[in-house]
Order: C-alpha cells, then structure tokens, then sequence
C-alpha cells in the first residue's frame, strides 16, 4: 500500500489530500484554528496598508495630556460648549463629540444645552450597555432626537478590535451607533439615505453598496458573538489616515478653517491615561500588540461607510461555508502535488516556496478585492498534506534504500551505491529490482589448487587465509567501480554495468575498461597478499580470471525469505569459461600470480593503452562456436 501510493502522484495527492482536509475541516468545526484565521487575517490587513492614503473627510481634535493637564478632566461644559462653537463657525459637516456626558459638568453647562438644542449637525457618543455594564445616555436634550448614537466596540475574544456595529436592538431599545449617525448626517448633504436593499429587505443599502450582517460562522470566525448588525471594519485607510490637530490647537485658534469646512470634525481622547485606546489588525507587530484610539476607531468606521455609500466599495465579504471548504480541499490536494519533486531537495524547495508565495498572493489580492478566504485553514491543509506525503515518501525511502544497500552496498564502492540510489526509478519496479536485459561486463575469478590448499590448512588458518584474500578482492572490485555479485567457494564473480543500465556504447566500453583494470589491479593486490603469506609461512596464491562482455538478464532471484540481486545468461557462463581456459597460461613452476583472459567482445572495446595478445579462437564448454581469446598482460606497457 505504502509503495502503491508513493509511486502514483496523483492517487497519493488524492488520498492525502482528502484526509488533511478531513482533518482541517473538523479542527475548523469545532473552533480550533480560529485564532490562526484571525492571525492570518490581521497580517493581510497590515501588508495592505502600502495601498493607503490620507484621508481629509474627517479631522480629530485630540484632547492630549497636555489639553488635561490645562482645562482638567472630565472637561467642563464649558470647554466643551466653546470646542463646538469654534468648530461650528468654520461650517462643517458634522461634528462628532466622542465622550460620554450623561450628568452635567459646570461650568457652562446651559451654555452647552443651547450649543446643542439650536445645532443640527451634532452627534453625541452614548452607550447602549448590556447586562453587566449600564448603558450612558446622551447629554440632556439629545436623548429624543436622532442626534447620538452608540459608542460600543465589539472586542474579539483575543482583544482585537475587528468588527463594528451599525444597529443594537436588545427587544427593549433599537439605537444607531455612532458612526453611522455622524455618516448620515453627512450623507444627508450628498441626498444618500438609507434604505432597505431591493433584494433582501432586512438588509441595510447606504448609496451603492448594500450591507449585509455577519452571520456566525463568518470567515475566519466560529465561537464570536454576532448579535447585532454586525460588519467587519476594512482599515483600509491605514494605522494615522486622518489629519489630527489637539484641543489646545483648537481653543487657541491655531486650526484653520480651511481644514473643517465641509468636513466632519471629531472630538475624542488621545492622551494614555483615560484608557480610550484598542488593538486593531493595523496595531499586531513583532513587538507586541499597539494601540488605535478610540476617535480614531471611530473616525475609521465612519470613512468606512463613507466610502461604502460614495465610493462603492464593498464591504469585506466571505465565502459561505461549502465554498470555503471546497478552497480548503483544493489546496490540501495541491500540498499532496508536491510528491512529484520531492525526489529533488532544491526543486522541491523551489516548489515549496513558489506554493507558499502563490497561495498569499492569492489571499492578498482577494482581501483587496474586499473577500476574506479562510487563508490559515487552506495553508494549514496544505502544509499537512505535503508533511504527510513526506512522511509516506521518507518511510518509503528508508525501506528502498535498506533493501537496495542490502542488495549491492557491501560490494560496490560508496560512488556506485550512491549513483545506484540516484537512478533507483530507473530500475525498480514495485519496490523491487525490476528484470532487465542489459549489456554488461562479468568478471570471474578463481584460486588455482584451492581444494589441495585448503586440506593442507587447519581450518581457522584456512578461513583467515581466504577471508584476507577475498576482502582485498572486494576492495579492488569496489575501488575499479564493480559490483561483487557473489563468492562461490574462492571464486569471486564481479559484475561492470550493473545494476544500472549502461545503454550507449561509449558507457559499455568504459565498463569493459574498468573490468579489464580491475583484473590488473587484482594482480598487483594477489603480488602483495603473496609477500605477506611468503612471511607467515602461508601458501601462495595463483589465480585466474576470465572477463567477457555481452548481453545478460539482471534482476532479483530467490525466495520471499532470501532474495539476491544476480544476472543470468551465455554472457555469465562465457566468462566463467574463459576463467577456466586461464590454465593455458599456468606454467607447471609457478606458485604465485594471476592470469587474465578476455573475450573478444571485451578486448574490441580496450584502447591501445591495455597490452593483449591473441590466444586464437578457442572452443569453451558448453559453447557451439569458438570465441576469439586474448590474453590481458598488462596497461601502459606495464606487464605481468
């Protein structure tokens, strides 16, 4: 099963795919990632500020430290009284007032009264209230009119300030809030009223855009309160959008009217110590969470539907449920894709990257077009399948690479067993060796006399003297870049172009080489074995090896229990014949050294640097036809 998936892509994209999403769906269930949409949501808003302008429809008159420090706190009647008629004689639109004022504060608090009752372009913040804190009316003679509206922000459950209020209606008391009287007062000027949508009545319509509640469940949302009419706050103006002058400034005739008329002036705190402050998207840094005052709060969320009713601009919207999931399900499949680099680090990094890069781009340009797509559920699908596609992947690894290590890396040199691992998808199939007919070199060899030695030898003697002889030998082959296939009794079998197939011809020449100078090479070890036995008192060893190049058959044989990697056919027996005709060459004196012959089909493939000399066709066993032989005497005029 675990091979079956690795190596179709695509039924593994589906498979995995299918699970991360069940698995992201049922944490989005039950609330789980929640945060994670939220925090994904807040780093969208903050990469969107780049696209931010100031805003001149609105000014804040801050009252800072230094405006408490001068006029007190809470401020008088009568400061407030000669704050708006300062403001009002430059003609704005409107003037907000963000404070709460529900019990007179003399002096000048009839002055303020008539301020009120005679001006039709306030608004006074009040607040609704709920069933643990009391509500704050407006100042006296502003309760009966439609000239207040309420100030309370709808906090997150991790104290960010995402969402604004339009309507509250708690079945006693139905109250607009307050940014949305001071935009109708003026929209007023502009004929823009509001009015039910043509489609669905129980939606509000300011100007072009229809505003439709949050509902739960919305975007990223899935445990927060939306009672009332709720709507996400865009903060596309950005973090300071609105020209700022301080209460002082104001008092001190230092603002000119050019800067109020005809716009809407809001009075609020912005010194530290009244506490009027939030956390916004705009505000979540590295450094910890900042702070948006309140008038400042407030002055987006009006802009924000200023720009609704004049502008057009959409309010920010989500996909529904089922659609959401769908986006979900298609990038968990797409995270399961990446199977197909996985087999390159770098370009699955590159992929990787590119997915990652892509997918913010994608939730980055649907924020600028005012919709919110679940972007931390989608990543988090994605990332989970392309975890769990790796973990099938590197399990399945692990198992090749165990069973292809134990198959040649014994016997070949580090170099062949890493290149065997590089283009094991050339020749395995179904997790095993796959069977293919090849061209390759066989190299065998053979100790002269070895059954007399071996009953002249006690056998812990015997083991030691072969053991040493053969792990030169392994060595030797490993090091000319063969493949020990196997030891039968002292005879070594090596192998050149296997396991992986050599298909142009230059390929099988060079195999033919590395063949050819392995033998030599096996002459010089057998000289040096031969000094260290002379000094042991150990017999000396002689040996032929016969080497020819042709077609064979590769592949895995043996039993469920005990399989081995071999090659099969006339060009494996041909060689074991040609090692076996080497005892031509053995004069009757020698007690020391080693004989090659090669096959014709191996000696045509030897540059001029390999000495040869021709033995004459010869007849092996087993074999209708003769076959030209050579003796193999040495490279680079070096002989035997």
């Amino acid at each position: 099963m675990l091979y079956r998936l690795s190596q179709n892509p695509l039924i593994l994209a589906f498979v995995v795919g299918t699970i991360s999403f069940a698995t992201i769906a049922g944490l989005r269930a039950i609330g789980a990632v929640e945060w994670l949409e939220l925090f994904a949501y807040d780093l969208l808003v903050q990469f969107r500020q780049k696209d931010m302008v100031e805003r001149e429809s609105i000014l804040i008159v801050g009252v800072s430290e230094f405006d408490i420090a001068e006029y007190g706190w809470p401020l008088s009647d009568a400061v407030l009284a000669t704050s708006l008629q300062e403001i009002a004689e430059s003609r704005p639109m409107a003037i907000g007032v963000d404070l709460y004022r529900d019990q007179p504060i003399p002096p000048g608090s009839e002055r303020l009264s008539e301020i009120l009752s005679s001006s039709r372009n306030v608004v006074w913040a009040s607040k609704f209230g709920d069933e643990a804190t009391p509500g704050i009316p407006p100042p006296a003679g502003l309760q009966d009119s439609e000239r207040y509206g309420f100030a309370d922000i709808v906090q997150d459950s991790d104290g960010i300030i995402r969402r604004g209020l339009l309507f509250l209606d708690d079945g006693q008391n139905f109250e607009f809030s307050f940014p949305l009287r001071l935009a109708l007062v003026f929209l007023e000027s502009k004929e823009i009223y509001p009015a039910p949508d043509e489609t669905i009545p129980e939606h509000l319509r300011l100007g072009k855009v229809t505003l439709p509640p949050l509902e739960p469940g919305f975007g990223g949302y899935a445990e927060e309160d939306f009672s009332g009419y709720q709507y996400m706050i865009d903060f596309r103006e950005g973090l300071s959008p609105f020209p700022m002058v301080s209460l002082g400034d104001l008092l001190g005739g230092r603002v000119p009217s050019d800067s109020i008329r005809d716009k809407i002036v809001l009075i609020g705190v912005t010194a530290e110590s009244v506490k009027d402050y939030f956390h916004t998207p705009l505000t979540r840094n590295s450094e910890g969470l900042g702070i948006t005052y309140g008038a400042v709060l407030q002055a987006k969320m009006t802009n924000q539907l200023l720009r609704h009713a004049l502008e057009g601009i959409e309010p920010t919207r989500a996909l529904d449920e089922r659609l959401s999931l769908v986006w979900i399900f298609a990038w968990s499949l797409v995270g399961g894709l990446l199977v197909k680099q996985f087999n390159s680090p770098w370009r699955f990094s590159i992929a990787f990257a590119a997915l990652i890069l892509s997918y913010g781009l994608v939730a980055h340009f649907a924020l600028q077009q005012s919709l919110w797509l679940p972007a931390a559920s989608g990543l988090l699908g994605t990332g989970l399948s392309v975890a769990s596609t790796a973990f099938i992947f590197f399990r399945f690894e692990r198992r090749q690479r165990s069973l292809l290590m134990s198959l040649f890396s014994t016997h070949v040199a580090k170099e062949v067993a890493d290149e065997i691992w590089r283009q094991r998808h050339e020749f395995l199939e179904n997790g095993r060796p796959r069977p293919q007919r090849q061209i390759a070199t066989v190299l065998f060899s053979d100790i002269k006399n070895f059954t007399t030695i071996s009953e002249r030898l006690e056998p812990h003697t015997l083991m030691e003297w072969l053991n040493a002889y053969m792990d030169s030998m392994a060595k030797v082959v490993a090091e000319s870049g063969g493949m020990v296939e196997k030891f039968i009794g002292d005879a070594v079998m090596a192998l050149f172009g296997v396991p992986v197939a050599r298909t142009t011809e230059n390929q099988i020449a060079e195999d033919a080489k590395n063949a050819a100078l392995c033998a030599l090479a096996m002459r010089a070890e057998i000289d040096r074995l031969n000094m260290t036995y002379d000094k042991a008192a150990l017999p000396r060893i002689t040996v032929r090896v016969g080497i020819f190049t042709g077609p064979l058959v590769a592949g895995e044989l043996g039993t469920a229990d005990r399989m081995q990697y071999t090659v099969i056919g006339d060009t494996v027996n041909t060689a074991a014949r040609l090692e076996g005709f080497a005892k031509v060459l053995e004069k009757e004196d020698t007690d020391g050294g080693c004989y090659i012959v090669v096959g014709e089909t191996t000696a045509a493939r030897l540059d001029s640097k390999f000495s040869t000399a021709l033995l004459g066709d010869v007849e092996l066993k087993g074999k209708e036809e003769k076959i030209a032989a050579y003796e193999l005497k040495g490279y680079n005029d070096v002989t035997s």
